[in-house]
């Protein structure tokens, strides 16, 4: 019986002056359906084999919490509203100054933490960890035996200058010179009420005093008034005009002994910007408020809050986020004798920077152990870290360098000795326990690594110390928030799947008549891609790296792009309402900003590290994963040379210049020059344009974008011959788009032919695989495709549309239904030689064949598992003639597109291989009893190399087998799937299979090799992979199985998950496999893999070598 399912017209064919084959949709009548309609598919939009199934990361937060936090961002000044001038009568609750300034270092660390918590707390668990700082005390005596008080804020001035004049000659505002310099940059009022007296300076830092009456036992200043001194280093009396005192208390007479015996310690911010001393004028501006205050630091770290922050189901743990949060608040002055450890109290900025020691409590932190982490440093005895998937770091902003040692002996005179210190701690700290520590420079002293024993990068040595290789650097809060967004992406990235940059499934491509060939690739860190052009020497297994498109890309300005804004092709341009650009409506897509629109187009200002708000990208090119690179040359051609003019077109076209295009997800399909790399014109269809926003959004979550295939093909135009490209965008939308390519070099929004999207078509979903074009019987040529996954019906249909541009291109489109819905979609066509006749699956198990002239479908097969369960068909099949008569069709089933593919359940479906015979007199549909059981045997291995042996095949009766099926499920079931299409080589089919990582912690999986006889199943007569490199072919290739050596049938290679190989024909008849593998060596990306030579024998499949039959 045949299970066949004809078109139904929707509108009476219209006609027209031409032979048309359009001007009509059609649906068809369900005839298969199932009970738990229609499904709603969970497309991935990140890589599944990135994806772990795992645990969450564990980030140990370490902001700085020294003394030099209380610092603005204005070189080293005390953190203060520009509008605010320091002196007797300034308010602080409207000029708060120090570490509570909305603008101190200390400040903008916090805010940016509390930001990342926002954006993070439902992926990571995060602990809170920073220095141990000396106990506080009421008494200001305290203060020189180590603890931590509170005293009167003043601006400390190095080096003073004083003029009458308010623009002195020598008071130059962009100064940059050295501290000392007779040239000042900064000029402050003096607090005199009633002289006009201006100081000049270039260099100033947090100080403190007190009022002559605050002396005592309990010395803390009872109100917040300060006085304004003066001190010199000089004897003797002042010259005149250098006030030295000013003070609300007139009897306050500090005289030349003070003077000379008063001494001001430098502190840190001073040593490491390379000022040796405070020069000859020190004065003290008031600012009228308290500040903590200490000079020293026990020298180790503090655990204000365990990691933590995620429940046992993954959800976000609300009294862990609101405790970190608590520590992250501006400073605050009250006064609390715990006020350096109290859990609702906020830091403190205050003391010294004792890395070393604060990362040896990190240390014994993780490791479990108290030598460094005891009570005094916040351990409160069983502190049980959240596992991980070895996924653990830590992150240490800091404004300065190390300055004093794990036992609390001061070293900011010995900064080489602090830094080398502290590398030591991190390389043992990384070595120890795995954990990454990542370095964050924020607002450095200038001319750091000027200092005596420091050397250029000083920080970058620590991060290359803790495994991060480069310390990052930041001199305002949006380039901190880019520095740290950009850690904990990668650190998420690393807990989510391989961070390192993967080679793309399916990357490579070798055209006939050149040496070149390309690699896509991407980093799944930042979502970065580019596509690398190679020489390849086939004799001496060689490649020369020729070009990266991200080295060759046009300026934003310069390139060209463009797009459909739902009538035709427009420049990707803002409109102005002119109609030379995007329309209204796209215009609001991208918020009605032009300057979204540059940055699309590559234009980098707008980025965070440039002090604006959108993401920064290492290049304009986005990551490119599945879309495979098409190539476009002389040696394009087909089997038209029956059909007028196509001779004349080869001909004239011989000379235009080769072109390479592949999809990105950055939102466009990319023309690159073949030769040089260089991006001839892009193009963004419209159905991604929506998205288009979120590609500039600092918490990017990856989406696919133009992700699917494309195909350029020769066909007729009004007559003319043209080159056409037929794009889909796989997983990143749904739709189709068609363009002009006969002069690539003069592209231009003409060209754009049409796009048939979900608005056109209730069928259209998610197109996987390469559109097919082809002539019908009369003169007119057409476009076939699947209708993909995920469409508005749920069908599993084959959609025919015109070539030609029309104005309503759904009038000019037919649908050949299967009327097998419900949640379903039809999987890539391969069309056959005769032009006619198509063979595809669906995701329902059903492989379907179809003819073209008569628009209807016939249901030749359903694919169900040993237990009887559907097995999904997402792989192109492949095509070639049996030897008995008729085709074969060549096609694995599974899917590997929505999230959870990728995992891997207890009793996983088994899936399988088939080969079903297509003949005159075949019964259908084929049962799955009716054909010819092929089992994998046993495993072994050859050359290091884990290789399978199957049936052999001799056995096989085509007169009772309708054709063959492989069960993958040795030695047991474990996910085993096909999802990239088989080819046909000698009589062999040849694909791989996919085997996901059963472990929670690793993302990606495994692949087999496989080398069958396409007419049986069963194992190659003889070997099919040269797996000793010697290019024997012999026994060494074969391995011993029931008292016999055998041929093997598969290979693992070792290199993750395969794409489908390159197969390629050498000048001197030499054949090999290029493969590429999401684990291959950034050294070796492509592996090759030898073929026998031909013998000429097809082993009952052909008849051509190397090549798919269509």
């Amino acid at each position: 019986m045949t299970a066949s399912h004809t078109k139904h017209r929707k509108r009476q064919r219209q006609k027209t002056g031409r032979t048309a084959h359009g001007l009509a949709t059609f649906t068809g009548v369900a005839a298969i359906t199932f009970a738990n309609g229609a499904l709603a598919l969970d497309i991935a939009q990140t890589p599944l084999f990135l994806q772990e199934s795992g645990l969450p990361p564990n980030i140990l937060f370490i902001p700085d919490t020294s003394e030099s936090m209380q610092e603005g961002l204005r070189d080293g000044r005390v953190a203060l509203d520009a509008n605010c001038e320091p002196g007797l009568d300034m308010d602080p609750e409207e000029c708060p100054a120090g570490a509570r300034n909305p603008q101190s270092k200390a400040s903008i660390v916090k805010r940016v933490g509390l930001d990342l918590i926002d954006r993070y707390n439902d992926q990571v668990n995060m602990g809170l960890l920073s220095y141990q700082q000396s106990p506080a005390s009421r008494r200001r005596a305290d203060f020189d035996r180590g603890y931590t008080v509170r005293w009167r804020l003043v601006e400390r001035i190095v080096d003073a200058r004083y003029s009458l004049d308010k623009d002195p000659s020598w008071y130059r505002p962009d100064y940059d010179g050295s501290w000392d310099s007779d040239t000042k940059r900064f000029r402050v009022e003096h607090p005199d009420p009633d002289e006009d007296i201006w100081i000049f300076f270039n260099a100033a830092v947090p100080g403190y005093w007190w009022r002559p009456g605050d002396s005592g036992d309990f010395g803390i200043p009872n109100d917040d008034q300060t006085i304004f001194l003066d001190f010199t280093t000089q004897t003797g009396l002042l010259s005149a005009g250098a006030y030295q005192v000013l003070t609300t208390n007139l009897d306050n007479i500090v005289h030349q002994n003070y003077l000379q015996n008063f001494n001001v310690p430098l502190v840190d911010s001073l040593r490491q910007r390379g000022i040796d001393s405070w020069g000859d004028y020190v004065p003290f501006l008031p600012l009228n408020q308290l500040e903590w205050r200490s000079t020293s630091s026990p020298g180790l770290g503090y655990l204000h809050v365990p990691i933590g922050g995620l429940d046992q189901d993954g959800n976000p743990d609300e009294a862990h986020w609101e405790a970190i949060e608590a520590k992250l608040q501006p400073q605050i002055h009250d006064w609390a004798r715990d006020a350096m450890t109290n859990p609702d109290w906020p830091l403190i900025a205050s003391g010294l920077t004792p890395l070393e020691g604060t990362i040896q409590t990190a240390q014994d932190y993780f490791l479990g152990r108290s030598n460094n982490f005891g009570p005094d440093q916040g351990n409160t005895g069983n502190l049980t870290i959240p596992e991980s998937c070895d996924v653990n770091a830590a992150i240490w902003v800091t404004d300065g360098l190390p300055s004093v040692d794990a036992d609390g002996n001061e070293l900011g005179d010995s900064p080489g000795t602090a830094l080398a210190n502290a590398r030591a701690a991190i390389r043992e700290f990384h070595e120890q326990t795995g954990v990454d520590t990542y370095i964050v420079g924020f607002a450095l002293p200038p001319g750091v690594s000027s200092l005596p024993g420091v050397g250029d990068d000083p920080l970058s040595g620590l991060a290359e110390a803790g495994g991060t290789e480069r310390a990052f650097d930041a001199t305002d809060e949006a380039s901190l928030d880019a520095a740290m967004s950009e850690i904990f992406a990668t650190i998420v990235a690393q807990a989510t799947g391989s961070a390192s940059a993967v080679s793309a499934a399916s990357s490579t491509y070798q055209p006939e008549e050149t040496n070149l060939l390309f690699q896509a690739t991407f980093n799944s860190t930042d979502w970065s891609g580019d596509l690398t052009g190679f020489e390849f020497d086939f004799n001496e297994r060689t490649y020369v790296e020729v070009w990266n498109a991200s080295d060759e890309l046009p300026s934003a300005s310069t390139r060209n792009i463009y797009t459909y804004d739902g009538n035709s092709g427009v420049p990707f341009r803002w409109g102005n309402g002119q109609g030379q650009g995007i329309s209204s409506a796209q215009e609001e897509s991208l918020n009605e900003d032009p300057d979204l629109l540059d940055y699309l187009r590559g234009d980098p200002t707008g980025e965070l590290r440039n002090g604006g708000e959108w993401r920064n990208r290492p290049s304009p090119l986005g990551d490119f994963i599945n879309s495979n690179p098409a190539y476009q040359g002389p040696g394009l051609r087909f089997n038209y040379n029956n059909i007028d003019g196509y001779s004349d077109f080869l001909s004239d076209n011989q000379n235009r210049p080769e072109v390479v295009y592949v999809g990105g997800n950055a939102g466009k399909l990319h023309a690159f020059d073949a030769e040089t790399g260089r991006e001839l014109f892009a193009y963004i269809p419209s159905q991604v344009f929506d998205h288009l926003p979120e590609l500039a959004d600092p918490d990017y979550s990856h989406r696919f974008f133009v992700d699917g295939q494309q195909t350029i093909a020769h066909a007729q135009i009004d007559g003319d011959w043209r080159t056409v490209l037929i794009g889909t965008l796989g997983a990143g939308g749904k739709g189709v788009y068609a363009l002009d390519v006969t002069d690539p070099d003069d592209f231009s929004a003409d060209n754009v032919l049409w796009e048939l999207g979900p608005d056109d078509l209730d069928s259209i979903g998610h197109v996987y695989g390469e559109p097919m074009v082809m002539p019908d019987s009369g003169e007119n040529w057409f476009v076939t495709f699947s209708n993909g996954y995920g469409s508005s019906d749920g069908s599993a249909t084959l959609i025919k549309a015109d070539l030609e541009p029309h104005q309503n291109i759904r009038q000019w489109t037919e649908e050949i239904s299967t009327g097998a819905s419900n949640g379903n979609g039809l999987s890539p066509v391969v069309v056959a030689s005769d032009r006619n006749t198509a063979y595809a699956g669906d995701l329902r198990g059903n492989l379907w064949r179809f003819d073209l002239q008569d628009e209807d479908s016939t249901r030749l097969f359903t694919a169900r598992s040993p237990g009887d369960e559907r097995q999904p068909i997402t792989a192109k099949p492949a095509l070639g003639t049996h030897p008995d008569g008729g085709r074969i069709v060549l096609f694995g089933t599974g899917q590997y597109l929505e999230n959870q593919d990728n995992q891997i359940v207890d009793s996983p479906r088994v899936e399988s291989f088939y080969g079903i015979r297509d003949y005159s007199n075949l019964s259908l549909p084929v049962n799955r009893n009716d054909l010819y059981q092929i089992d994998i045997l046993t495993e072994a291995t050859v050359a290091n190399q884990n290789v399978r042996v199957t049936t052999s095949g001799e056995d096989f009766d085509g007169s009772t087998h309708d054709g063959w099926v492989l069960n993958l499920d040795y030695p047991a079931p474990r996910g085993e799937r096909v999802v990239e299409p088989a080819s046909i080589v000698d009589g062999r089919v040849e694909f791989v299979t996919l085997i996901p990582s059963d472990d929670p912690c690793a993302g990606g999986g495994t692949s087999y090799l496989f080398s069958l006889n396409a007419a049986t199943g069963g194992r190659p007569d003889r070997p099919p992979f040269d797996l000793t490199g010697d290019g024997q072919f012999d026994s060494a290739e074969m391995v011993y199985h029931e008292g016999e050596m055998v041929p093997v049938s598969a290979v693992n290679l070792d290199r993750g998950i395969l794409a489908a190989p390159t197969l390629m024909l050498g000048p001197d008849g030499q054949r090999t496999r290029l493969i590429g593998g999401t684990d291959a060596p950034e050294d070796e990306p492509i592996t090759e893999l030898d073929a026998p030579p031909t013998t000429g024998d097809t082993d009952g499949a052909g008849p051509r070598a190397w090549r798919q039959l269509r």
